[in-house]
């Protein structure tokens, strides 16, 4: 991207919108598997739930961070700026 600026926004914007919910996803897919492997039932009381919070929070939670990363290294890298090609009606240089 050519404006700097634009693509620092970019980036704060995605890790706010995608980032930040995919690390609460996380730690709520890690808490129902501390949860369900204590045998506490805090989250849930059945296995079924139990199995949708972990699968869902830790997939999802990965999924949005994934997104995120990929947004801000396709948004900040830097192109390789081609030199512009010479000018046919330039003289050749001499030959050594």
């Amino acid at each position: 991207m050519s404006n700097r600026t634009a693509a620092v926004i970019i980036t704060i914007v995605s890790v706010i919108l995608c980032g930040c919910p995919g690390l609460a996803g996380l730690c709520w897919g890690l808490a129902s598997v501390v949860d369900y492997a204590g045998g506490f039932g805090i989250f849930a009381t059945d296995q079924n739930t139990y199995l949708s919070y972990i699968f869902g929070g830790i997939c999802g939670g990965i999924v949005l961070i994934v997104i995120a990363a990929v947004v801000s290294f396709l948004v900040l890298r830097q192109k390789k700026v081609t030199p512009p090609p010479p000018n046919p009606n330039e003289p050749l240089p001499p030959a050594i």
